[in-house]
């Protein structure tokens, strides 16, 4: 007796991508925009909050997420932007570098990433 064929799935037709701009925006939504800059990481949340509103007084989309279970454990990264590719996320992190001389690098958001502001 032959094996069964395999069941077919249904074929989900592929979105395409947007055309890039030469100025890549940060989105509005962190699921529709998982990557982003991540340009500072703190055991205080004090500090990272602190951090976070001199960047935002410079003009940047800044919010800082939490990482790891509540209490010592407990990381806050400040990340600038969000952004629907990594490669968005890298040029705004060689955007950044360029005009405020800030270290970064583009990261996805994780799913226990908290956000805290």
């Amino acid at each position: 007796e032959a094996p069964a064929a395999p069941a077919e799935t249904a074929a989900v037709p592929e979105k395409p991508e947007p055309a890039a701009t030469s100025t890549p925006k940060a989105a509005s939504s962190g699921a529709a925009a998982p990557f982003s800059v991540q340009v500072g990481a703190f055991k205080v949340h004090e500090n990272a909050s602190q951090r976070a509103e001199e960047l935002r007084k410079l003009g940047l989309e800044v919010a800082v997420v939490a990482r790891g279970p509540e209490g010592d454990a407990t990381w806050y990264y400040v990340r600038v932007g969000r952004y629907t590719t990594m490669k968005e996320a890298r040029d705004k992190a060689v955007a950044v570098k360029k005009d405020q001389n800030l270290e970064g690098f583009p990261v996805r958001a994780e799913p226990n990433d908290r956000e805290v502001n």
